[in-house]
């Protein structure tokens, strides 16, 4: 069972007669407050409680002589009191009078509250006195002082209370006090954003294979299916409209951001970091065939307004959908096509094209086969190389520059060269020695964009035989 306790007001009011200015005492006790004492409350709460209880104690005055007898108790009073919070600025406005220590720097910046019980103004009428206020009632006087107590037991002049261990019954017998100092400092620290997209995987190229007709030299048969497995790879641009795609599965996997407009030229760039996870996480739901006549440079060459030539889907039923597909493309006889293939998975992210296959069904006076070929795409050889690495830079001749050309005799020295025009280090491919050459090595800050240039003279001064 809990245990609960009640609380009283004890009200103490010095008035003054308007008639013979005789000072007279009113006393009131009212409640109670009960509170569960393994309960807290908060301090808001108890405000409410004591505001309301002063009200009760207003109302019940209202019904009063206007004129109580000296040192009577009554069963209220016309005074309206009331609690308020008020802030203070610091929190030396809060301490106690009889406080002489110094407030530290850090305290005197800190936030409090002071709680105040007084007349509600809106009871109260100004009289020429400047010091007293006038009660809407004038029949009780001039108000000179109040007091208010908190007891547990009620009081009053009449059943005076006196607590448990205490010979003084003017102790109150409950004090409230709190503090709220709140530290608030500003502090410099950094700020962090994060630019996101929740995407599933794209998923990788789909299997294809070209089939021939027997005797038909006018047909192919293309089967596609879904693969399997996960892989990172650069992305492939086909379409315009496949950088925003890419741009967002780059967010999605790296959290960088990345502008539809700067993929092409990220993808030119063999050092970029710009690579994607593909994988089958989702079925595929369709297949985007590209078809040409002319031999493609490039994956961009399919960029047409043609393609994609077809889009198939496979279908079991009209209710339940494959990952398999099929096509059968016509085509002209002895004439070379050019195709490529990417699969579309459910949630429309397409997977990089498949290799391009040169198909050409040859018709040689009836006799009807099948050429297909891989295309591998023909690039410029540059002598700009670019290697990314950290820390450390290790340079040397390759393998091949270390094979002998010449086997000097047994003892011999470096100026027992046989032919010293020659030198004994060498390559089969004269092309690729980098004897009495000089290279140009250029390191680039990738943070601060500044170059080092070392120039390297690989020098053949021979070997000692033993």
């Amino acid at each position: 069972m809990a245990a609960t306790t009640d609380w009283y007001i004890d009200i103490e009011e010095v008035w003054t007669g308007q008639e013979n200015a005789e000072s007279f005492t009113h006393n009131v006790s009212f409640g109670p407050l009960r509170y569960d004492t393994t309960q807290d409350i908060s301090v808001q709460q108890f405000i409410d409680d004591v505001n309301e209880l002063f009200f009760r104690i207003h109302l019940d005055g209202n019904s009063l002589n206007p004129a109580p007898p000296l040192m009577e108790q009554d069963g209220g009073t016309h005074v309206l009191y009331k609690m308020e919070a008020q802030a203070a600025k610091t929190i030396e406005d809060n301490l106690p009078p009889d406080r002489l220590t110094p407030v530290p720097f850090e305290q005197q910046i800190a936030f409090a509250i002071r709680y105040f019980i007084k007349i509600d103004p809106s009871c109260l009428i100004i009289t020429t006195a400047a010091s007293y206020a006038v009660l809407g009632d004038p029949g009780w006087g001039l108000l000179e002082s109040f007091q208010v107590k908190f007891r547990d037991g009620e009081h009053g002049y009449i059943t005076p209370h006196t607590p448990n261990g205490l010979d003084d019954s003017d102790i109150p017998r409950a004090a409230v006090h709190w503090e709220n100092y709140s530290d608030t400092r500003f502090a410099s620290v950094p700020y962090w954003s994060q630019t996101a997209a929740i995407l599933d995987s794209p998923p990788v190229p789909p299997n294809i294979r070209v089939i021939p007709y027997i005797g038909v030299n006018n047909r192919l048969l293309i089967l596609l299916n879904s693969n399997t497995g996960e892989y990172r790879a650069r992305p492939v641009v086909i379409k315009d409209f496949d950088t925003t795609a890419i741009a967002n599965h780059y967010v999605s996997q790296t959290g960088v951001p990345m502008l539809p407009g700067d993929v092409r030229s990220e993808i030119g760039i063999p050092s970029s970091p710009l690579k994607l996870l593909y994988q089958n996480d989702d079925p595929i739901s369709r297949y985007e065939i590209f078809r040409i006549t002319k031999k493609p440079t490039s994956y961009e060459d399919f960029n047409t307004a043609q393609n994609p030539y077809k889009i198939v889907t496979g279908e079991i039923t009209s209710f339940k959908s494959s990952s398999s597909a099929f096509l059968v493309d016509v085509v002209e006889p002895n004439t070379k096509y050019y195709y490529c293939v990417r699969a579309v998975d459910i949630h429309n992210n397409f997977s990089n094209p498949t290799h391009v296959f040169e198909a050409e069904l040859v018709d040689n006076e009836g006799q009807v086969y099948l050429i297909l070929k891989t295309i591998i795409f023909e690039t410029d050889v540059s002598d700009n190389y670019v290697k990314t690495g950290r820390r450390f830079v290790y340079i040397e001749p390759s393998v091949r520059n270390f094979s002998l050309t010449t086997v000097p005799p047994p003892g011999s020295t470096v100026d027992d060269n046989p032919n010293p025009t020659s030198p004994i280090f060498g390559s089969p491919n004269e092309g690729a020695s980098c004897w009495n050459k000089t290279f140009k090595v250029r390191l680039t800050s990738k943070k601060s964009n500044k170059k080092i240039d070392l120039n390297i003279l690989f020098k053949n001064t021979g070997v000692i035989n033993p």
